[in-house]
């Protein structure tokens, strides 16, 4: 595949995980703002309910009242009268009781239910609004009263005295300042918190009260002057401390340069040195430099907290400064501890399947050794079995504890996911190819460890395999790399598997003139194969004639051999007891084509296996007279 091509697709891919992302952002804003309307339902739902609630009890507890006097009133003769109204008293008693029950039940509902909408004055949160007021939901109740204790503050002439909290005539509590209303609470408030509505609204105006009294205190000229004399203090501190840091860094240097062959060694692993003592102690510079930053910045951070803290106006700013690191800090921590339940349950799954897997090494170690057989279940098969079972065991583990990492449920962790999976299912097909081949090649037994084959046109011995190669080592010591794929696509010769029974038949082919009979030939050709150490003797050699060609005859020699460590060797013994035995026997080997003139010519036979009286024959001309008539 073109690179382009992988390209598109990863940006396609990528693409595609961004819009996703937005789209679950989207529907999430869509959720929360649907989520609120529901809870706005459910609250007036459980607020008229309380209304009933209320009305029935006192209506309930009006009766009780009205039938307790008239029986104060009636006469003792009148006992079924009075034993009416004592069971209609129970019977409001019972009511009242099971109005108590459902309305604690409300109560614990609408806690869980009820959000919280601040009443806030310069970034400092008052108190809250959780229920409705008539028509008016708790978030405009909530902004409404803030933005009244605004302009209250704003006029720059707050007087405490004028803001009173008073009854109505309806059961409602008021805060009110001078005659503006600020706030109502009703009988629902003071039910959430089970305390009474005057109570909620003494408090609410106590932390009014101090919010606007201190901040026109902070924003007075004496108090300016003062935080401007602090804040003038808090610079000189702070690039004092500054200035001392930079002139420290030095002389702690020069004391390390000075006493680095006493205090700076060389990093060693074993008996090999990593990082030299220079390289070390240029590391301790580094070191000391970013500590020397380290500190700068936090007091120069922690300087300016304090700084922005002294003003109402950049209050703000320092709260958000402070925010920056408790916030992380918090976030961090809230989720340490929100994981470790899933940490426990990840430990408890990874420490059961290590215990299984290894369980499962364990038996394949014996089935190995020969110690566990399992009937048609070869030996060599176990370690490959096992690293397939152990993948499969560790994918499973992984699925299981997916669900239990932080963050594994988000749309962005879900978008990644696919993304780089993707990235590797691309980038793997000819990984996959040669992990499928392995497999295939395994169960197959084509061939074993330290046996001889031909792959291709490379012979070889087998020196290792695992899932993905097989290393074969040449003749001449050549270690070839071949990817299973190619041993599944192609032909595997195996020299080592016949010699474990009858044996494996080795030949050549030799070529011998006319003039000498085939039996003769059969019988040189037969005596010289078992003079090599490695060729069997049973099964006995065999000769075929394998073509009769224009100047002599193909004799092909065949016999058995069950060493197939040096194939090579035994071919080059076989080759030199031919040309001994046929030299001894007079035979010549015609092979390549040999062509001579046999008159004035030597043989071909090397003189080594010639009589001692042997001389070349001379050339004969034979005359031919003609008769003249």
């Amino acid at each position: 595949m073109p690179i382009r091509i992988y390209l598109s697709v990863i940006l396609l891919t990528f693409f595609f995980c961004l819009q996703s992302i937005a789209q679950a952002d989207s529907i999430s804003a869509n959720e929360n703002l649907l989520l609120e309307d529901v809870q706005m339902a459910k609250l007036k739902t459980i607020e008229d309910e309380l209304n009933k609630l209320d009305q029935n009890l006192f209506a309930n507890n009006f009766l009780i009242k009205e039938f307790t006097s008239a029986i104060d009133t009636l006469d003792e003769n009148e006992t079924k009268l009075i034993s009416d109204f004592k069971n209609r008293i129970k019977q409001l008693e019972l009511s009242n009781t099971n109005l108590q029950e459902r309305r604690q039940d409300l109560h614990d509902e609408l806690k869980t239910i009820a959000k919280p909408y601040p009443v806030v004055l310069f970034e400092d949160t008052l108190f809250y609004f959780y229920l409705s007021a008539g028509f008016n939901k708790a978030s405009v109740r909530a902004k409404n009263t803030s933005e009244l204790l605004f302009k209250i503050y704003d006029s720059r002439d707050f007087d405490s005295t004028l803001l009173k909290v008073h009854e109505t005539e309806l059961g409602l509590v008021v805060i009110s300042y001078d005659l503006t209303l600020i706030c109502v609470f009703s009988k629902n408030d003071g039910f959430l918190f089970e305390e009474s509505q005057l109570e909620i609204a003494n408090a609410a105006r106590n932390s009014i009260i101090q919010s606007i009294t201190s901040n026109l205190e902070q924003t007075s000229l004496r108090h300016i002057i003062a935080n401007v004399i602090q804040v003038t203090g808090l610079i000189i501190l702070v690039f004092t401390i500054v200035w001392l840091l930079n002139k420290l860094v030095q002389p702690i240097k020069n004391w390390l340069l000075i006493n680095r062959k006493k205090y700076i060694r060389p990093l060693r692993y074993r008996n090999t040195e990593i990082v030299d003592a220079h390289k070390m102690l240029e590391v301790a510079y580094s070191i000391l430099n970013i500590v020397k930053w380290v500190l700068v910045i936090s007091i120069l951070y922690t300087g300016s907290f304090f700084i922005f803290s002294l003003f109402p106006n950049t209050k703000d700013i320092s709260n958000q400064l402070i925010s920056w690191i408790i916030g992380p800090i918090r976030d961090i921590h809230q989720g340490v501890v929100n994981f470790i339940p899933n940490l426990i349950s990840i430990i408890v799954i990874f420490t059961a399947f290590r215990i299984f897997i290894r369980f499962i090494q364990y038996l394949s170690t014996q089935v190995t050794e020969k110690k566990i057989v399992l009937g048609n279940f070869p030996h060599d098969w176990a370690r490959p079995t096992f690293s397939i079972v152990r993948f499969l065991l560790y994918a499973l583990m992984f699925i299981i504890i997916f669900p239990f990492l932080p963050g594994s449920d988000s749309p962005a962790f879900q978008g990644v996911s696919v993304f780089l999976g993707l990235l590797i299912s691309l980038g793997s097909s000819s990984t996959i190819s040669n992990i499928i081949s392995g497999i295939v090649i395994t169960y197959m037994r084509p061939f074993r460890i330290n046996e001889k084959v031909k792959v291709g046109e490379i012979i070889g011995t087998v020196v290792s395999k695992n899932l993905l190669v097989t290393k074969l080592r040449t003749i001449k010591n050549e270690d070839i790399t071949i990817p299973n794929s190619n041993l599944l696509t192609g032909h595997i010769l195996n020299y080592s598997s016949a010699c474990e029974h009858i044996g494996l038949i080795v030949h050549t082919t030799v070529t011998i003139g006319y003039d000498v009979p085939w039996r003769k030939v059969h019988e040189a050709l037969t005596d010289a194969i078992l003079m090599v150490p490695s060729i069997e003797k049973n099964p006995p050699p065999f000769v075929y004639q394998t073509g009769l060609d224009d100047f002599y005859v193909a004799y092909q020699i065949n016999a058995y051999t069950r060493d197939d460590t040096n194939l090579p060797l035994t071919n080059s013994q076989i080759h030199q007891s031919i040309q001994d035995v046929c030299n001894e026997r007079g035979i010549e080997i015609m092979s390549p084509h040999y062509r001579n003139v046999r008159d004035g010519n030597m043989t071909t036979i090397p003189e080594n296996y010639l009589a001692v009286d042997y001389e070349a024959p001379g050339f004969k001309i034979q005359k031919q007279e003609k008769n003249e008539e």
